[in-house]
């Protein structure tokens, strides 16, 4: 408004001074002051206009924050799912891995909430965020960017013509906390400078706090100053710069060239003034370039302590200078090309700042819901996956232990029939039959004594032998488990490692009790098996009567008939342990092995719907950022 109003009245003069007369050579004067007040007017208007935009484009975020907080819904009846899964205590453990199992449910509880909590953490937070955009709906942002000693602080302090007490001397650095201010109409940031020695305050990212702050208002930012000093472009600057391209702002770079104006004549005696220029500047315009090769950069050459000295006021150093140089301030701020940054920025505004508005609204609601849902993505992922696995692992294993039962069942003939001859010899006692001429109750008494004495202990030492089969492959398949959740420790917001197994698959004794149970109660009932055996014998003491025959062919016949008695109760046997394996053992085994299928597959089921809930949050942005494109161009697009 100083440059329009002395324009203003110098054209008034000049137009009052003219008289009327047909002389053609006499022209107007240059209304210069119409010009500025028509570029002006048109600024104003596009800053008016970004306003309506950017209320228009806070509506269609609030709306959308309004169905994710929906989504809050929809995991409350998730955690309600997770109750009715069931740790059962029936399987046959001890009390100590009953408490486990309860432990293990407690700690997958524990995990959910948390889980739960932060996702609606996360929701809040994002809807707060939003609702802060409210309060800045007015303003169109511009952030300065930079490491330290750049000259940050001094094109500060020469946007707000202040007195140049925030110019940091020597390495310091002076600028701790953001800054804002307004100038030509527009909401201006300065940022601490980053690559700071004092910013120590590193997160797991190795992010300083300065730099945070930063960061966290790039994310309000439509349109970032980028500031560079001409005495050293360092590679972390153009990674930096990097950084902040990948965002997706707007960035206009600024090369401050450092050449010392405050002894104006060697100033101009070295012709230092002419190395503000882009053409002086080539090299580090290149190499600025060359950093983002895909981001078509605009570079300014400026001079920032030059402009300070052309705008500051209350400046002892400053008076001193005009004083013993005597150069105009309007000539030390046309050196600085200090206007080539409003000229950009107006020039920016006006073409595209409506679409740069909305993309700034559109982007932080995109950025706030992709980076919750990225965070949750890996974690939940890895969650299924070593659930799978171990769903898969225990599917295996009860494949694999009914096979061992199917095999098991087919031997059982002939490995009780082995351990069997092993234990009687059916021609020994044939033998002592016949040469002490045994009675035929006899022989059955002592018959059936043999077979008490000798077979009781058989079926239980093979199926003993057999559980601890089936115990290692149970066992082995914990601890694959095991270390499974081990492994999985580390997954932050959904931890893996509590899944109930942990807790449940601490076995213990249980086979050996299962086992002993079997033993104590003699694993057949009213002893059947010695029965059926002796009732094989049935024929043979009729026939021992006979005088007739040698006692050599006696001795062979009885022996044989002993074999088939003895092979006619071992089958017996076998018939009533492999009953005795599908009405107890194995319903038992399969039982608890269904049981942990079961919830495996329930709880697969809810990590798929946390997994489900997740993917609408990236659903939402991806509706958004297709819908922001469509917004963009409709307001013109942004080059």
């Amino acid at each position: 408004m100083k440059n329009i109003l002395p324009a203003m009245q110098q054209n008034w003069q000049q137009i009052s001074a003219l008289s009327l007369h047909t002389d053609p050579t006499i022209r107007l004067p240059n209304l210069r002051a119409f010009q500025i007040i028509d570029n002006y007017c048109e600024f104003l208007r596009a800053l008016t206009y970004c306003k309506a935009i950017a209320v228009k484009e806070y509506e269609v975020i609030s709306a959308e924050t309004s169905e994710l907080i929906k989504l809050k819904d929809t995991l409350a009846d998730i955690r309600e799912e997770l109750l009715d899964v069931q740790i059962f205590d029936d399987i046959q453990i001890d009390d100590e891995d009953e408490t486990s199992q309860q432990q293990a449910a407690d700690a997958l509880q524990k995990t959910i909430d948390e889980f739960s909590k932060d996702f609606r953490k996360a929701i809040e937070e994002i809807s707060s965020k939003i609702e802060s955009f409210r309060i800045d709906l007015q303003e169109f942002k511009i952030v300065l960017f930079g490491r330290t000693k750049v000259g940050k602080s001094t094109v500060r302090e020469a946007l707000t013509k202040g007195d140049g007490k925030t110019i940091g001397k020597g390495g310091q650095s002076t600028t701790v906390e953001i800054n804002k201010y307004t100038w030509y109409n527009l909401t201006v940031y300065d940022t601490p400078g980053i690559l700071s020695v004092k910013d120590t305050q590193l997160d797991q990212d190795g992010i300083g706090r300065e730099e945070r702050a930063a960061y966290e208002l790039l994310e309000k930012a439509d349109i970032a100053l980028f500031m560079f000093a001409s005495d050293n472009i360092e590679e972390a600057e153009l990674e930096y710069l990097r950084k902040i391209c990948e965002r997706g702002r707007d960035v206009l770079v600024l090369l401050n060239v450092k050449q010392d104006v405050s002894n104006y004549r060697n100033f101009l005696l070295r012709k230092q003034d002419k190395m503000i220029s882009s053409e002086s500047q080539k090299g580090h315009i290149n190499r600025i370039q060359s950093a983002v090769p895909e981001s078509s950069l605009k570079i300014l050459p400026i001079h920032a302590q030059a402009a300070f000295f052309s705008r500051a006021e209350k400046n002892k150093i400053v008076a001193k200078f005009y004083d013993e140089f005597k150069v105009g301030k309007t000539d030390l701020y046309e050196l600085s090309k200090f206007s080539d940054i409003r000229n950009s920025l107006v020039e920016n505004i006006i073409e595209q700042g409506a679409a740069i508005r909305c993309r700034t609204i559109r982007e932080y609601f995109i950025y706030q819901v992709n980076t919750f849902a990225k965070r949750n993505a890996i974690p939940i992922d890895n969650c299924i996956e070593i659930t799978q696995r171990i769903l898969d692992k225990i599917n295996r294993t009860k494949k694999s232990v009914e096979d061992k039962f199917q095999r098991f069942e087919a031997s059982l003939y002939d490995r009780i029939l082995m351990e069997a001859k092993l234990q009687v010899d059916t021609h020994e006692f044939a033998t002592r039959c016949i040469e002490y001429e045994y009675s035929k109750d006899t022989i059955k008494n002592k018959w059936s004594e043999l077979l008490e004495n000798e077979l009781q202990g058989i079926p239980g030492r093979i199926l003993e032998e057999f559980m601890k089969e089936v115990e290692g492959e149970i066992e082995e398949m914990a601890r694959q488990i095991d270390f499974q959740l081990t492994q999985a420790e580390s997954f932050a917001g959904y931890e893996a490692y509590s899944l109930p197994w942990a807790g449940m698959l601490k076995f213990g004794g249980w086979a050996a009790g299962i086992i002993g149970t079997a033993v104590a109660i003699g694993w057949l009932p009213g002893g059947g098996w010695v029965a059926a055996g002796l009732a094989a014998l049935a024929a043979v003491f009729g026939w021992l009567a006979s005088l007739f025959k040698s006692e050599t062919t006696k001795i062979r016949e009885l022996e044989e008939k002993l074999n088939s008695s003895l092979r006619t109760g071992v089958s017996n046997i076998a018939e009533q342990l492999v009953s005795h394996c599908e009405s107890e053992i194995k319903p038992r085994i399969f039982s608890m092995l269904d049981k942990m299928i079961a919830s495996q597959e329930r709880l697969m089921s809810i990590a798929n719907e946390f997994k489900q809930l997740n993917d609408c949050l990236f659903q939402t942005a991806k509706e958004n950022q297709v819908s922001m494109e469509q917004r963009l161009s409709e307001l013109g697009g942004i080059k």
